[in-house]
């Protein structure tokens, strides 16, 4: 017969102070400060860009340094303490000195750097929109930059003003093109090639692809739910980030040579023709130097100097080998030309008499996949960022300035955007902050957008395509190198299974497979734990009140037939049949047991499966 123990839970967690303990140490630091003025106390601040990690830059004096010769303005009345989650003006890291002439002045070259970097990745991945493989397509491929500028401005404007980062520095979401890429074929696949519903179709899924992903992130910040991110499984998340990254690095090949890569065999002799070898060769090299001289350079300035430096540097090796831009041109070093067209171009592809909107619904797993991926950034990017710049924010109204980016992306037909940890911390580190400087960025990127994709035709290939296969090997090494030590077989052996899924499968199938096998690890690591604490007899546990030695006596005699079996954590399928076999081998060992006490007062949970076992311990003889 088993039965329960009515004992209590205890509680295992105490608090260390109390709130009464704690409230007098508070009331002491409140009364003793002394009374000073809104610029002593500026003056006896320490800025925070001096102590930011790693140590190599020391910030100019742009707006934190204390000038006697500066009157106080009314704003600096304001309380310091103020914190800046509600993302305004008015924030803590909001002054008067953030808006002054010189302090813009001087975070020019940091605004300005951040600006190129924008540019400069938004080529290669904006000409990545679209496959490659789809040579009907029936617009300019350089459509892609302006959806890219377009979507990177408007984030900007919004983290600038919403942001509790005045670092923060947006930009499309890069590695959610391969889900892009998904919902392009399976659309090509359903209207044709060669069809114009093609091109409508895929731009207003898009578009509904970044609405979806703004209201999900807002509702998790509205409703307070931002430690909901938190429950992917790392292992998870980093084999989606190695499987991006092969990606990524495919699609710089692609953009270094013109043509489709393929890993199969028919693809890798493509690669080795005579017109398409050294296309690529220069890009793999130019990533095989920048690796070489990252190992002495410390500086964050370079490597966006060095891809920078890859423009003119191929303009003076064609001077020097004698070669016109144009010959080089139809070798196919350059980007094509594309046509002159306004910016509002962009738009008139949006035709919705064309939309098929019956093919829209038949993409809901990719749009699923897309949208958990697209959280899964949030929880990587903020706590870093914050890392960075010892700046605490709440993750909940980051979230929300997520949401409001990329609905209003979504609603001007653009794609899916984010804070780019990567940027703003070298944004950051380059001495720059602030809300106007913020929003300057967006001001020069969308001075870029109105400007057109012209600039893509002086663009030299070997440029994007180092660019690309540097990112995709970064996040590869990320993925399958850094992790090694990190991660157990099990783990280790899923991100690779994630990854090559995600390569030669697709998207959708790798994050499938990868929830499935973090079901597998999950019961894999926690059933060996098993749900016994410990197993003793009843005579062993002695009673403190005081008896007789004959009641003593009695109860020794009874308590030899009790047993006591102490369970914990949590009872499921994976571990329950251990409980089961343990108790029909204590009842063969000892045959004389009349009663069997089961506690359950370390358990914490425990599903239908376990239940039933349980339920069916009184039938064990």
């Amino acid at each position: 017969m088993t039965t329960s123990s009515p004992t209590e839970r205890s509680s295992l967690i105490r608090l260390s102070n109390s709130v009464a303990e704690t409230s007098p140490v508070a009331t002491d630091v409140a009364v003793s400060l002394p009374d000073l003025t809104a610029i002593e106390m500026r003056h006896m601040q320490v800025p925070r860009r001096n102590t930011k990690a790693g140590g190599l830059f020391k910030a100019p004096p742009l707006r934190r340094e204390y000038d006697p010769t500066m009157a106080a303005p009314s704003s600096q009345a304001l309380s310091q303490t103020k914190m800046s989650m509600d993302g305004s003006l008015l924030s803590y890291n909001a002054t008067a000195d953030d808006f002054s002439p010189r302090a813009i002045l001087q975070s020019l070259p940091s605004v300005l750097i951040a600006v190129v970097l924008n540019l400069m990745i938004s080529i290669p991945f904006g000409l990545s929109f679209f496959p490659l493989e789809w040579t009907e397509l029936p617009a300019p491929r350089a459509i892609g930059i302006q959806m890219f500028l377009l979507t990177t401005f408007i984030c900007q404007f919004v983290f600038a003003l919403r942001s509790s980062f005045d670092c923060s520095v947006g930009m499309m979401m890069v590695e959610n093109v391969p889900f892009m890429h998904t919902l392009s074929m399976s659309i090509i696949s359903e209207v044709g090639a060669t069809s114009p519903k093609a091109l409508p179709t895929i731009l207003v899924t898009y578009a509904l692809s970044s609405v979806v992903v703004g209201v999900m992130f807002y509702a998790l910040g509205y409703f307070k739910l931002g430690s909901v991110i938190y429950l992917f499984p790392k292992h998870i998340i980093i084999g989606a980030i190695g499987g991006i990254g092969i990606f990524v690095v495919q699609n710089g090949l692609q953009n270094a040579t013109g043509v489709t890569v393929e890993w199969t065999w028919s693809g890798l002799v493509r690669l080795a023709q005579p017109d398409v070898l050294y296309l690529w060769i220069v890009s793999v090299v130019l990533v095989g130097v920048l690796g070489v001289c990252l190992r002495f350079a410390k500086s964050p300035l370079f490597s966006p100097f060095y891809f920078v430096s890859i423009v003119p540097l191929f303009y003076i090796v064609l001077v020097l080998a004698g070669i016109p831009i144009e010959t080089a041109r139809q070798h196919n070093w350059f980007f094509e030309r594309p046509p002159e067209v306004p910016f509002y171009s962009m738009w008139s592809h949006y035709d919705f008499t064309l939309v098929e909107w019956s093919v829209i619904p038949k993409q809901f797993g990719t749009l699923v996949g897309l949208s958990i991926f697209s959280l899964m950034h949030v929880p990587i990017n903020i706590p870093s960022l914050s890392l960075t710049t010892g700046h605490e924010c709440d993750i909940n109204e980051e979230l929300k300035a997520h949401g409001i980016s990329n609905t209003l992306g979504g609603l001007v037909g653009s794609v899916q955007n984010y804070l780019c940890y990567s940027t703003s911390a070298l944004y950051y580190k380059c001495g720059g902050g602030g809300r106007l400087q913020s929003v300057l960025i967006g001001v020069f990127v969308s001075i870029l957008f109105f400007a057109g994709p012209g600039i893509v035709a002086y663009v030299p290939r070997c440029m994007a395509g180092c660019l690309m296969v540097h990112v995709g090997l970064d996040l590869c090494k990320e993925a399958v190198v850094d992790t090694y030590a990190e991660l157990d077989r099990l783990e280790y052996a899923t991100v690779w299974v994630i990854a090559l899924t995600m390569t030669f499968w697709g998207m959708n199938e790798g994050l499938a497979v990868g929830v499935l096998l973090a079901c597998v690890a999950f019961v894999a690591q926690s059933a060996p734990a098993g749900p016994l604490r410990g197993s003793m007899s009843a005579a062993t546990l002695r009673s403190s009140a005081w008896r007789s030695t004959s009641d003593l006596e009695v109860l020794d005699q009874v308590s030899r037939n009790v047993h006591v079996v102490q369970l914990k954590g949590h009872l499921f399928f994976g571990n329950i049949h251990k409980l089961s076999d343990y108790i029909s081998d204590l009842m063969v060992k000892y045959p004389e047991l009349e009663c069997l006490v089961v506690d359950f007062t370390l358990v914490v949970a425990m599903d239908s499966s376990a239940a039933d076992r349980l339920s069916k311990l009184k039938y064990v003889s």
